[in-house]
């Protein structure tokens, strides 16, 4: 990314080490018998899904030319999850 410095601008790579949540679980699925349909079965998919999330800002340290710019952090913006739930996999 390109970082606006006073001096110029510069090629800069910015990141930041964190943890984030993640949904992870089992969430019932199954097949079962059905006349309705036209292979004979009829399926219900349940996915682990976010249902909840907030927004949150991230400064970021950079480095240009294996250096770190001093004074300087790069501001994000980020979605992250705060609650899961099991949902149709369509939706």
């Amino acid at each position: 990314m390109v970082v606006a410095l006073a001096s110029g601008n510069v090629n800069a790579l910015c990141s930041r080490m964190m943890y984030m949540k993640k949904c992870e679980g089992v969430c019932r699925s199954y097949v079962y018998p059905s006349v309705q349909t036209h292979n004979g079965f009829g399926r219900v998919c349940r996915c682990c899904k976010e249902n909840a999330t907030i927004t949150r800002d991230v400064l970021m340290t950079c480095v240009s030319g294996g250096q770190e710019i001093p004074n300087f952090q790069q501001a994000v913006t980020i979605r992250e999850i705060t609650g899961c739930n099991c949902v149709n996999c369509n939706d």
